[in-house]
This record gives structure tokens, sequence and C-alpha cells, in this order.
């Protein structure tokens, strides 16, 4: 079956479509027919080819905001740690608390971040069950000192 599609001609657009029929001098019934289809099937073509070009723009944005999403957290986290430690050095159970402590208020600035759902990027969690984009070693650019 064939396929069909409708389309919308600006008033110039449908000028310019008929002084091209014009130029050609179409004779005939069958002629203009098939010019016609094919007209609008090298629009049609064209218009998908767009919103194709489109669609991956926009696809490559969303994925890079959920990047930017998914870091948010984290640097939200190690500001409130650094906060709460103030540089000193701290005991086992101090750090603890501190480490709560920077998890609860994460929690109550952005904790609705984790019930995000994530289309364009992997995700996995890590100890503290932030979620991460990991990415595999040999694929990594990044270099240890």
């Amino acid at each position: 079956m064939p396929k069909t599609q409708t389309l919308y001609f600006s008033d110039t657009e449908l000028a310019d479509i008929s002084a091209v029929a014009e130029l050609l001098e179409v004779k005939g019934q069958k002629v203009a027919r098939r010019l016609k289809e094919s007209l609008m099937q090298s629009v049609a073509f064209v218009l998908e080819q767009k919103h194709k070009t489109q669609s991956t723009q926009l696809d490559t944005i969303e994925k890079l905001l959920e990047q930017v999403h998914a870091g948010i957290p984290h640097l939200l986290y190690e500001t409130e740690y650094m906060r709460l430690c103030k540089a000193s050095t701290l005991s086992d159970a101090d750090h603890k608390k501190v480490k709560d402590a920077a998890i609860t208020n994460v929690t109550k600035y952005i904790g609705q971040f984790q019930t995000c759902n994530y289309q364009h990027n992997y995700t996995h969690f890590d100890t503290k069950n932030f979620k991460t984009l990991p990415i595999e070693n040999e694929k990594n650019k990044w270099k240890y000192s």
C-alpha cells in the first residue's frame, strides 16, 4: 500500500511549484499528475530528512542534560561534605556523622533527582546510591596521575 502524506505549502511555495510546471510546459493529464506526485515525494523526502536531523540534535541535547543532571548530586554532596568537614581530621565515628549529614542535606535540596530516569545514558549506582555514568576503561580519556 502506498504511503500517504499530507503536505501544506505556503502561497510562495505553491507559486514556485506552479512556475516549475509552467516552465516545463507540461502537456497531458498523466504527465502533470506524475510530475505532481514526483514533486510531492521529493518535498516529503526533504522534510523527512530535516526532521531526522532535528531529532538527532535534540537527542544529543537531551543526553547532555541527563549527564549534567546526574552530576549535580555528586557536586552538591562533595561541597556539603567539605563544608561539614571544615578541612579538619575526623574520627571514624565523626566521619560517618558528617557523611550522613551530607546525604541528608543533599536529599533535602535535590532528593527528587533520584527519581529521574535517563533515556540516553547508561546509569549505575555508587556506594552512596547516587546515579553515576560509568564508561569502560578502554574508552576512558581521563588519565590517572
